[in-house]
């Protein structure tokens, strides 16, 4: 493309945490956090070799008063390298578990000073180092049309990391579009803009897109099928997903496989792996205490 739609600004970043020195905040290790949920049956194959990538609608992260107890309890366990977030609310929860979990760092942005429903990420920075400054998309063309594509306290924010174990070095664009009936257009031009964003000044990066979608990739009438056609540049890594049961997809009540992974050709000789992680099946209690949306992963193996 030789169009570009996007210009990246660097916008205020609430709270970066590059892990905590003081060590009298935190657990000696992560055994003394208590785990009373038994996941034995919900696995999630960590990988070392792998970027081991996490996208999470969690629903506001204050659904229930032990929400953020239990999201402690579901981190300790998994330990993914990173994590997309999407609709953050209760920012204090977020940065607490920043705080207690040994070795985990988070980003949270803001955008014209609206905090509701933002975007951030959690990593673990024994695993990934951020490097530079976390950084919003804005529209050359217009603002009108950026706020057609995404509300104004969702725009998309992009970071660069380096997996430490491999040195791989990869960026992630994580989304959050607007949901429902009737927001079809909005999320095509949300689609349209990013697209058009990669197809530019990012044609030649390692690149994962992350996030809640809010609607089906997959389909006659797919407001993604620009992605879905041009299989040259991009993958659907959760194309099989949404093209199986409606009962595994990450917004079951939708139905809706929504939260996605679209990876650019730049990793297309890695091996991928992705899935919905059904916590649900071993935490009947997930989807009141937690997120109407199940997380999803990706693993990315250099060969």
């Amino acid at each position: 493309m030789k169009f570009h739609l996007f210009s990246l600004t660097l916008i205020l970043v609430l709270f970066t945490a590059c892990g905590n020195d003081d060590s009298s905040n935190l657990p000696v290790d992560d055994e003394e956090l208590p785990l009373e949920i038994d996941l034995s049956g919900c696995p999630l194959d960590i990988d070392d070799q792998s970027i081991n990538i996490l996208t999470w609608s969690i629903d506001g992260l204050d659904k229930a008063t032990n929400t953020v107890e239990v999201m402690k309890e579901l981190l300790t366990h998994y330990r993914p390298d990173i994590i997309a977030l999407q609709d953050i609310r209760n920012n204090t929860g977020l940065f607490q578990i920043d705080r207690e979990i040994r070795g985990w760092s988070s980003i949270l942005l803001s955008y014209n000073d609206q905090r509701n429903s933002m975007l951030g990420f959690l990593y673990d920075n024994t695993k990934i180092r951020v490097n530079g400054l976390p950084i919003h998309m804005t529209t050359l063309v217009s603002e009108e049309l950026s706020d057609e594509g995404f509300t104004p306290f969702r725009r998309p924010i992009k970071i660069e990391f380096t997996h430490i174990e491999t040195g791989q070095v990869a960026e992630l664009l994580n989304i959050h579009l607007k949901c429902c009936e009737g927001e079809e257009e909005s999320r095509r031009v949300g689609g349209q803009l990013i697209k058009g964003y990669l197809d530019g000044s990012q044609s030649d990066k390692k690149l994962v897109l992350a996030g809640n979608f809010n609607d089906n990739l997959i389909g006659p009438n797919s407001v993604f099928q620009p992605f879905v056609d041009d299989t040259e540049n991009y993958r659907i890594a959760t194309k099989e997903i949404a093209q199986g049961p409606s009962n595994l997809w990450s917004f079951p009540s939708g139905p809706l496989q929504s939260d996605n992974f679209i990876i650019t050709n730049e990793l297309f000789d890695n091996q991928i792996e992705a899935g919905v992680l059904r916590i649900d099946d071993c935490y009947p209690e997930y989807f009141d205490v937690i997120s109407n949306h199940r997380p999803v992963y990706i693993s990315i193996k250099p060969n």
